[in-house]
């Protein structure tokens, strides 16, 4: 039903230039404007998305997707996590010809990654899940659908092309009455893995959500 989907907050009114400080030239300043979105070809990494989402997104969305509980040490740990994983070299093979095509979970995949669950994707942008969807198949790699999202369950299936695979995440909802009417639509949609979140017995101590006054909830 429309009243259960999450709308992203309303936009709100043209802020100021944001200037950045002025470098002295002579008797001349130089002063930078509004920012400007870069185009898809200068992002070169992941974090140059970020920085640019932090400019252009409202400050509840961008709060809420960058932000973690409490002081966020878990947060700065996961990054440093992942920066201990490194890839071992194989010295000569032949590289010539390199297919990363894998399967897992029963799914298929251009590369060995996959799109995790992430919720309230229409904070981002008015595409949202459903967008999400249709950019896995072009990428050829499996979607995992949140439980907390800005679209239906079965709009998201809606979105699929023939054949596609997807994976969903599952919130074990107290009613579970709920939890299975839930599975259920997943096994008969082809849905190919349930990941099943074991570590929210409740909702984190998110401060900047706090400070914003964030009130988004899912579909």
């Amino acid at each position: 039903k429309d009243e259960h989907i999450a709308k992203a907050p309303a936009p709100k009114a043209a802020q100021p230039a944001k200037k950045k400080p002025q470098a002295a030239e002579g008797d001349q300043s130089i002063a930078v404007g509004d920012f400007v979105k870069p185009p898809l070809a200068a992002m070169l990494n992941t974090f140059d998305f970020e920085s640019v989402a932090r400019e252009t997104m409202e400050p509840q969305a961008w709060g809420y997707y960058s932000s973690g509980g409490d002081d966020e040490i878990t947060l700065r740990d996961n990054h440093l996590a992942f920066q201990r994983i490194t890839m071992r070299p194989r010295i000569l093979v032949n590289v010539r010809e390199i297919d990363m095509t894998t399967s897992f979970l029963g799914a298929s995949g251009s590369l060995p990654l996959y799109f995790t669950a992430t919720a309230l994707a229409k904070l981002a942008h008015k595409d949202g899940e459903v967008g999400i969807v249709r950019a896995a198949k072009k990428a050829g790699v499996p979607y995992m659908l949140p439980t907390l999202s800005s679209y239906t369950l079965d709009e998201m299936l809606a979105a699929r092309a023939p054949g596609q695979e997807l994976f969903a995440q599952l919130y074990v909802n107290p009613e579970r009455s709920r939890t299975a009417e839930y599975v259920k639509k997943l096994e008969a949609a082809g849905v190919k893995a349930l990941f099943v979140t074991v570590d929210a017995p409740q909702l984190g101590r998110r401060e900047k959500d706090m400070r914003n006054k964030f009130t988004q909830q899912g579909s």
